[in-house]
């Protein structure tokens, strides 16, 4: 790159710090900044700003042709931006399309046929992951290494307190009993997930699960192996589900599960083989769901009543053939 290009790229870097002090944005929309400032100064097609939730890298904010990614969990062993985290060193990919290292379904998705993911650090460690991608093959150079290099360094110099508001955050959208989401993780997750497939035309499957005779489980063995019960259930749904699916305890004995790209057949399916595994369990519980293909509804919020509306009717209808049998 010529020094005009690279005088351009540092002009850049320092015109976003100066935005970001001055404008005092919170860290999603400095996280969201710093992914388009990324693409535009390396002359990239997209580019993403991921984070760690346990064993996963999600995607929290993106743009160009990367935009598809947020809100994506994937383990961190299958990608380059785990390995980048893992490590703690920028990582490349020249030719994502014969790359081992790399997550080849995400990068196709995101037309990614190069990348870089430098790491994000805060007081010496590794918080998350900025990502760049390129529709061409080789079109990452030392500058532009140089110029992600100083983002990333800008992002984790603006994070204050980086390793409490993770943690915060973590609570904040977590279910500290089973490890699942919570409910206010699940009312943005659907909103995020039904604007997606409504914006790609994809498929989205909504699934809402309540636990049978978790009252009287509580009630004859007490509270302790209720909280336990509920744990298995958690790890139940968990490992029943893809890496792309989303589940969440949204209330006592309550849970749901989000099925991108999954249509009703597909959802059945699921739901009947965690049926089958929570009776498995032996604990004297079942569970009653209720499901809907999110495409026939205009809002979130009415796809999300209409499951609720199926799970109440499926549980009245399993009450009278419990008293018929009786």
């Amino acid at each position: 790159m010529s020094t005009t290009g690279v005088h351009y790229q540092l002009v850049g870097v320092i015109g976003l710090l100066n935005e970001i002090v001055s404008a005092g944005l919170d860290r999603d929309a400095m996280c969201a900044l710093v992914a388009e400032r990324a693409m535009t100064l390396t002359k990239a097609t997209g580019a993403a700003v991921e984070l760690e939730d346990g064993d996963h890298m999600v995607c929290l904010k993106a743009c160009g042709t990367a935009a598809p990614a947020v809100g994506l969990r994937l383990p961190k062993k299958s990608t380059l931006s785990g390995r980048c985290m893992e490590m703690q060193l920028p990582l490349t990919s020249d030719d994502t399309e014969n790359d081992p290292q790399v997550d080849a379904a995400t990068c196709k998705r995101v037309g990614a046929a190069s990348l870089v993911c430098v790491p994000l650090f805060h007081q010496d460690k590794a918080i998350g992951v900025l990502a760049v991608v390129s529709n061409e093959k080789k079109h990452f150079n030392d500058s532009d290494m140089g110029t992600l290099a100083l983002l990333a360094s800008v992002i984790g110099s603006s994070m204050a307190n980086a390793d409490k508001f993770s943690e915060a955050q973590h609570a904040s959208l977590h279910d500290p009993l089973t490890g699942l989401w919570n409910r206010r993780a699940y009312d943005t997750e659907l909103e995020l997930e039904f604007k997606r497939a409504k914006r790609y035309k994809h498929a989205l499957s909504i699934a809402l699960f309540d636990l049978d005779g978790f009252k009287a489980l509580n009630d004859s063995e007490g509270h302790p192996a209720g909280d336990q019960a509920l744990k298995e259930v958690g790890r139940v749904l968990a490992r029943s589900l893809r890496t792309v699916d989303k589940c969440f305890r949204i209330g006592g004995d309550e849970f749901a599960i989000l099925l991108p790209e999954t249509a009703a057949p597909g959802a059945k399916l699921v739901i009947k083989r965690i049926q089958a595994e929570v009776i498995a369990l032996g604990r004297g519980i079942s569970v009653t769901a209720g499901a809907v293909e999110a495409k026939s509804f205009k809002t979130h919020e009415k796809a999300h009543a209409a499951a609720d509306e199926r799970l109440y009717k499926a549980k009245a209808e399993r009450r009278k053939i419990t008293k018929k049998n009786k």
